[in-house]
């Protein structure tokens, strides 16, 4: 290749001669110039419109800016010249897989695999194709450690079977390859975010291994970035006074469109937002009509989808955000390094992710006294701050779903079931709930799951129960059902929902709970494990929590045998839920209003910012 010296002479003689300005763009595209490539090969394009090199390179630019749409374009116009080039239909497949398209993605990949070409990235795309749009694992499994073949170093594919492996319960094993993922590539934050999330999900990682995770994404992505921050603790615009009437209250989530964080949150924003409180909402995300809900609850709303961490500080700032929470934690839409910039004084973590964040900048994690026992404060960069009961509300569904009455009423057999994500149903849980089948012989066991879609997953549970000696035909596995309405009506085909571990169920214990169901949980050793038990405790229902697994496998068998309590709990749940401070929204709105003002007290004390 010529360097830009001799390439730039060959221009001065013939500006008109386009292979000069392929050679440019070339170039700047090896020294990552984007901008330039694209000027380059613009240029080429013009005197040879073409020209599928200067194409190439166009194309490539955009995928570099991450503006996919706009290389999808460009792609196809070197594919109406040449229908099977398999770059072209290569680089399509890739940016419509990056765009969530994937269902589009498949005609172009079948055109890379058709060609003579070993491409890297082919199996890549193509196993992503079978994970997500067809659900076949094994396939998807096949074309993974097909590209690792093809390419030993190809980050992308580790981290596809890194969550391949965690999608089937297999936390451990996802672990093992996300770090090989981050061995190559140790500047990937997003795969950083996928090995702290994780971590929650395996009973052999301690929470030591997940503050050391965290401390370390601190120090590899925002380290630097504070310490050339020139606006940090610069808060000299705001009114410090620790007893200021009115505080200004900032919320930042990539969720603020239908998601369950709706549920969780419906309504308290409103409550919230008074004389004396100010709330603002910063969306990361595109909206929808939930989000349209929350825009009228708020005193502000500003959508920073497209803004960097930087500008979205300066707009936080003149908004004169006195508090700053984060509801997304490690999770695939977070601001992290907006917080890490500390454009608010006072910095909380709430909801997203319930675990250490790994950002000295973030100053308080909302809890309550189920969810971090005393002494465990070690486990968080954070202070911990409890509210006085539960550490979040929720809201009923909007349709009165009927309960029927229990089904061991007729079919004389106790029915227990889970339809929580298949990633908390793991080996250990599998064990513990053949263990139960052994001991409590008339009953069955219903699982529903997206994983069920595919036969061959179905054929590895089942297998997996009949090797511990539990017979098939007590096993009953159904893939998810995303109406609304027909979840909840799974409810009603059990007697006893059993809670998985480390990691319960979050707004499926809630929905459980609404449908009078009773749902044992066993009590994890972190705050992440205990999202559940809170719930529980919180709604009435200490009866339902066990300390350990022994304790957890005979509180479910000693209420399967009491056919009597069943039916009592059918009918009552409900009504003491609705009646439990998980549903006062408005003692909710004051408990946590006067949590925010007293960590700004705390805050704003002589020996802190004034």
């Amino acid at each position: 290749m010529k360097d830009l010296t001799e390439i730039q002479k060959s221009i001065n003689l013939d500006p008109n001669d386009p292979k000069a300005w392929i050679e440019l763009s070339e170039q700047y595209l090896v020294n990552g110039m984007q901008e330039h490539v694209i000027a380059a090969s613009t240029k080429a394009l013009e005197l040879d419109n073409n020209s599928t090199e200067a194409l190439q390179h166009l194309g490539n630019a955009y995928m570099n800016l991450n503006l996919y749409q706009d290389a999808i374009n460009i792609f196809h116009r070197i594919i109406k010249l040449e229908p099977d080039n398999p770059i072209a239909n290569l680089a399509i497949s890739f940016c419509l897989h990056r765009l969530s398209r994937i269902s589009e993605a498949y005609p172009y990949i079948s055109k890379c695999i058709n060609s003579d070409t070993q491409l890297k990235l082919v199996q890549l795309i193509l196993g992503i194709y079978y994970y997500k749009q067809e659900l076949n694992f094994q396939k998807a499994f096949d074309c993974f450690h097909k590209e690792i073949d093809l390419d030993p170093n190809s980050e992308f594919a580790y981290a596809a079977l890194a969550h391949l492996y965690f999608t089937l319960g297999e936390p451990e094993k996802a672990i093992v390859l996300q770090k090989k993922q981050l061995e190559i590539n140790p500047y990937n934050i997003s795969e950083h975010n996928n090995l702290l999330m994780y971590l929650h999900y395996s009973l052999e990682y301690s929470p030591e291994d997940t503050l050391e995770a965290s401390n370390n994404f601190y120090k590899i992505f925002f380290a630097d970035k504070v310490a050339n921050n020139t606006i940090q603790n610069d808060f000299s615009h705001l009114d410090l006074n620790p007893n200021k009437k009115i505080l200004r209250i900032g919320f930042v989530s990539g969720d603020f469109k239908n998601h369950a964080l709706f549920f969780w949150l419906r309504g308290l924003f409103e409550i919230m937002n008074s004389e004396t409180t100010k709330i603002f909402c910063y969306c990361n995300n595109f909206e929808d009509e939930t989000s349209q809900i929350w825009q009228k609850e708020v005193h502000q709303w500003t959508n920073i989808k497209t803004m960097v961490d930087t500008a979205v500080a300066t707009i936080i700032r003149k908004d004169q955000i006195d508090i700053l929470v984060d509801l997304s934690g490690h999770t695939a839409l977070n601001r992290l390094g907006l917080f890490a910039l500390k454009p608010a004084p006072v910095q909380v973590t709430w909801l997203g992710q319930t675990g250490p964040m790994g950002l000295p900048q973030i100053d308080y994690m909302i809890s309550d006294p189920y969810l971090v026992f005393d002494g465990e404060e070690k486990q968080y960069i954070e202070k911990v701050f409890r509210l006085s009961k539960t550490f979040a509300p929720f809201s009923k569904p909007d349709k009165e779903t009927i309960i029927d009455e229990p089904p061991s009423i007729t079919n004389n057999y106790v029915t227990f079931g889970s339809c929580n994500g298949f990633l908390k149903i793991n080996k250990y849980v599998l064990e513990t709930w053949a263990e139960l089948l052994l001991k409590f012989e008339s009953s069955k066991l219903l699982i529903k799951s997206m994983i069920f879609s595919n036969d061959n997953e179905q054929k590895r549970v089942k297998d997996f129960f009949s090797n511990k000696g539990v017979q098939n035909s007590r096993i009953i596995l159904e893939p998810f059902d995303n109406d609304k309405n027909r979840y909840l009506e799974f409810f009603n085909r059990i007697d006893i929902a059993l809670d998985p571990f480390p990691l319960g169920g979050g707004t499926t214990t809630h929905d459980t709970l609404w449908m009078s169901t009773p749902i044992i949980n066993l009590k994890g050793g972190r705050m992440s494990h205990r999202i559940s038990s809170s719930i529980l405790i919180n709604a009435g229902f200490p009866e339902f929590v066990a300390n350990t697994k022994d304790e957890y496998i005979e509180k479910i068998i000693n209420l399967a045998k009491d056919t009597d309590a069943i039916a009592y709990y059918k009918k009552t749940i409900r009504q003491k839920y609705l009646n439990s401070p998980i549903c006062d929204i408005r003692a909710f709105a004051k408990d946590l209003d006067q949590a925010f003002r007293m960590m700004w007290q705390k805050s704003m004390s002589k020996n802190h910012l004034i």
